[in-house]
């Protein structure tokens, strides 16, 4: 059966090259595993985000009857953006779970960098590296963060951005 979109043509070649892989590791009923990583990026610094993304893990670890990507992608699609101000937004994933709220500092005002761990992040780079990246921002060149403790990169990109304050990115 040939296929009709090029989604279909990624579908078909990727459970392909899985097949392979399960059939190089041991035969064709052998488990493959494959990790997934969900990482939110935006120019807002909303609590939510960290709070939805706990919840997603939370509901990964019991079975769901849909894929979690169909959570993911109804919260980009269908969760907007507060209005500046008082307005607050929020999201209920299941009816079970937690709601989610979102909102916006009035206009007038500095965005809010809570809980922002400035300290580590001054800490783990030096100041030459953190005015290079810094520099590379405001020229928007492209940035790849790494290192071996997971926890670092967020926070180190959400400093890295609230310094460009009162600019935006």
């Amino acid at each position: 059966m040939k296929p009709d979109t090029e989604s279909e043509v990624r579908d078909e070649v990727s459970l392909d090259a899985t097949a392979a892989h399960a059939r190089d590791q041991g035969g064709p009923g052998a488990a493959v595993y494959a990790p997934k990583c969900v990482c939110i990026v935006s120019r807002w610094n909303f609590r939510g985000f960290r709070d939805f993304l706990v919840l997603l893990y939370n509901l990964s670890l019991s079975p769901l009857p849909f894929p979690l990507e169909r959570i993911v992608g109804n919260f980009m699609t269908e969760v907007p953006l507060p209005p500046a101000g008082r307005v607050t937004v929020q999201y209920m994933v299941m009816p079970d779970t937690p709601t989610i709220a979102f909102q916006r500092p009035a206009p007038n005002r500095r965005v809010d960098p809570w809980e922002l761990d400035y300290r580590t992040v001054f800490e783990c780079l030096d100041l030459d590296n953190i005015v290079l990246l810094l520099r590379c921002m405001l020229v928007e060149r492209a940035l790849i963060l790494h290192s071996t403790q997971f926890s670092l990169l967020t926070k180190a990109s959400e400093v890295l951005v609230s310094l460009l304050y009162p600019l935006r990115w």
